[in-house]
């Protein structure tokens, strides 16, 4: 009970100085001691729950909302009360994580709460603390290394941690694509920040010899270093500087590295690519995103001309980005996308599994908003698909289901239709 009464003691100070502030009358500061005291208590037994932590914390959260709002319309000076609840927050969940250091979901909570408050120092003691005990969890080294490069601006710390996840889970497909993406979006910000600060072949072949003085004088930073640390580059790494396709930084030769060390890992992992290929398609900003989904789609071609999976990524190339296509353009590349479809019906290894991922992924396309003319066109290949599966004897119990669970939506869209027309 000394512990009890010595962390409750500890909140005085804050108490007194809302009291004198107005934020809570003095029977609301009894009723919050009555109720720090029960918290208390709860985690100070032999075996104290999770719960216990979590309801706590969740109770200090509350009473800290309270307290903005309330705060914000008295307007006083800074004090003690403005930073104690966030901190009270944390050091419950300090105490939960130590005695429940193996539970990945509360170091989590702990870490949301944290960016939340935008407590990034915070933030980074969390992380470490949480891969000391958790090496083994792919989620926690991809924070880690998102924190180093968004809040730290490092990315080589960002490489580091991606790197010594990798050495515990090489097998681990969202974690290579998550590596990928991080290069990707450091390429992103560099563009971006030479873009905005003009930084090009003339800038850079503009500084001469001659003007070192000049320059050292100014000393202006940019991104890539100031134009006295230009001066004092050798030939080769002013070429990188100058010319973008020379610089394995900026020209996709690192994401392309790692997708290539991943299908070095992962020979025979369909979904590895495929989510590759998505990653890329999200950088389409970048001019040589299309390099590297050209390496992806060879990769498929040569590598799994008969899987389903790949066969029915393939077949969807043509409404890819499928928002942005103008609608002038929709028929003509649905119609590609469908003749696709049953081309590659005959390739593949499993007609089962390529029939109930076809109509899935029609079913997709039919959920979407498009004209009544195309949606019959969809509606048709639905049909045409598990016909032809039927007629194989090939059709799964799965793409039973699906056909029995499609004509039902179907009856339920047409009679809904019905009705708005009527």
């Amino acid at each position: 009970m000394d512990k009890v009464q010595y962390y409750l003691e500890r909140a005085i100070p804050e108490l007194q100085d809302l009291e004198h502030k107005g934020v809570y009358s003095h029977d609301e500061v009894k009723s919050i001691m009555r109720k720090r005291t029960y918290f208390e208590r709860a985690l100070a037994r032999r075996h104290a729950k999770k719960e216990d932590f979590l309801r706590y914390a969740e109770y200090e959260m509350n009473l800290e909302k309270l307290r903005r709002r309330r705060a914000n319309r008295a307007k006083g000076k800074i004090s003690i009360s403005d930073w104690a609840g966030p901190r009270r927050v944390f050091f419950i969940f300090d105490r939960a994580t130590r005695k429940f250091h193996g539970d990945l979901a509360l170091w989590l909570q702990f870490l949301d709460y944290a960016n939340s408050e935008k407590a990034f120092k915070v933030y980074g003691k969390v992380i470490a603390s949480a891969l000391k005990f958790l090496p083994s969890q792919p989620a926690l080294w991809i924070l880690a290394a998102q924190h180093e490069l968004d809040h730290t601006l490092s990315i080589s710390a960002a490489r580091i941690l991606m790197q010594r996840g990798l050495r515990f889970h090489n097998q681990c497909t969202h974690l290579w694509i998550e590596y990928g993406r991080l290069e990707l979006i450091y390429c992103s910000k560099i563009f971006g920040r030479r873009k905005i600060l003009q930084i090009g072949e003339s800038d850079i072949s503009s500084i001469q010899p001659e003007e070192k003085d000049d320059h050292q004088l100014l000393g202006t930073a940019g991104v890539a270093g100031s134009d006295a640390d230009l001066l004092s580059l050798n030939d080769r790494q002013l070429m990188a500087l100058q010319n973008i396709d020379e610089n394995p930084a900026l020209n996709g030769d690192v994401p392309l590295t790692i997708y290539q060390s991943a299908c070095a890992v992962l020979k025979n992992d369909v979904d590895l690519h495929i989510g590759f290929y998505k990653l890329f398609n999200e950088f389409i900003e970048l001019k040589f995103s299309d390099r590297l989904k050209n390496a992806v789609i060879s990769v498929l071609y040569e590598q799994f001309a008969a899987n389903p999976r790949a066969l029915i990524f393939i077949a969807a190339f043509s409404l890819e980005n499928f928002d942005s296509i103008p609608e002038s353009q929709l028929p003509r590349r649905l119609g590609t996308t469908l003749d696709h479809i049953f081309d590659l019906y005959d390739k593949t290894s499993s007609k089962s599994e390529y029939t109930s991922l076809a109509s899935m992924y029609l079913l997709s396309l039919w959920r979407r908003p498009m004209h009544q003319a195309l949606l019959k066109a969809v509606e048709a290949s639905v049909f045409r698909i598990l016909d032809l599966a039927e007629a194989d004897g090939t059709l799964s119990p799965e793409g039973q289901h699906i056909r029995n669970d499609w004509l039902i939506e179907r009856e339920k869209k047409q009679v809904t239709r019905q009705v708005w027309h009527s």
